[in-house]
């Protein structure tokens, strides 16, 4: 029976194509967090200047309504983004 420490010594180490996947996925676990840092950071700028916009653009005397109008028009635009990526970015099966 194998130890636990040349268990995972092969389970790490040992096989190149799983340490290529570790690797690939830690790479990818990397990437989203600095992602999701970075929107969070620019979340409270992007707010306010869609905010402005909106309200240079019709007059609304409500902050929860002109929130709610920010966020939906944020929405609205993300989701457009979101539908062409995925449409541009799709992957198309290859034809023998």
């Amino acid at each position: 029976m194998q130890s636990f420490k040349n268990k995972t010594h092969r389970f790490f180490r040992g096989d190149p194509e799983l340490r290529r996947e570790l690797k690939s996925q830690l790479r990818i676990l990397i990437i989203a967090t600095l992602g999701f840092t970075i929107a969070f950071s620019w979340r409270e700028t992007i707010f306010k200047l869609t905010e402005s916009i909106i309200l240079s653009l019709v007059e609304i005397n409500n902050l929860s309504y002109a929130s709610i109008a920010t966020s939906s028009v944020i929405t609205i635009i993300c989701l457009i983004i979101i539908l062409f990526t995925s449409r541009f970015l799709r992957v198309r099966p290859e034809y023998m």
